[in-house]
């Protein structure tokens, strides 16, 4: 299984209606191709670095490969995709595989959870470095109180700023959320956080 994950905003030329319009029509298209879909939509609520308009953030799940080399025959997504595309500012597209086995695409960040999704790069280290300070920074993540899960997946190759390491971390809920962002006895998180350079982290709610 491959899930991709889109983070964009709409060119400044576009309003909105027509890019969630557009944006309907190219995804109806692609999960009607075989061994794709569902897709995911979350809407983010806090973005770091800060971002000059609405960010959208949605995902994707391929069965593999041949999912999506069978969707480039797929008329309508060809009809539609294009146009899409010509409306968006891409922040990321890249094609990720899950890290944990029981990764639950279906059914995580649902509900009431708040979900924030981490795209980041090293800062003064290595990636193998980065990747084992992310391991740690996690466990240990995983074991405060409001964190119900924490994903790390891997990247496999992309459209644009696919040179990232990505995972994601679910909140209980607003409430927990907000307090666990107001705890500042946390050294671990600000040691991570040193050793990286973001390029965007998005704190969203589920919309499906």
């Amino acid at each position: 299984m491959m899930i991709e994950l889109a983070v964009r905003m709409r060119n400044e030329k576009i309003d909105e209606p027509a890019f969630l319009a557009a944006k309907t029509k190219a995804v109806q298209a692609l999960v009607s191709s075989w061994g794709i879909g569902p897709e995911r939509e979350f809407q983010p609520f806090l973005n770091s670095p800060d971002q000059p308009d609405k960010v959208y953030i949605g995902l994707t799940r391929y069965s593999g490969y041949w999912a999506m080399f069978c969707s480039m025959f797929n008329i309508r997504l060809l009809m539609n995709l294009p146009k899409f595309i010509k409306m968006q500012n891409i922040i990321t597209g890249v094609f990720l595989k899950s890290e944990d086995k029981d990764f639950d695409y279906v059914n995580f960040g649902k509900g009431d959870n708040i979900t924030e999704f981490a795209v980041i790069r090293p800062n003064g280290i290595t990636e193998k470095e980065l990747r084992q300070e992310r391991a740690k920074y996690l466990m240990s993540l995983e074991n405060e109180q409001g964190v119900v899960g924490v994903h790390p997946f891997k990247s496999l190759w992309g459209l644009k700023n696919a040179n990232v390491l990505v995972h994601c971390v679910i909140y209980q809920d607003r409430e927990a959320y907000n307090e666990f962002k107001k705890r500042v006895d946390l050294s671990y998180v600000a040691d991570f956080t040193k050793k990286t350079t973001p390029l965007i982290i998005s704190s969203c709610t589920n919309i499906k």
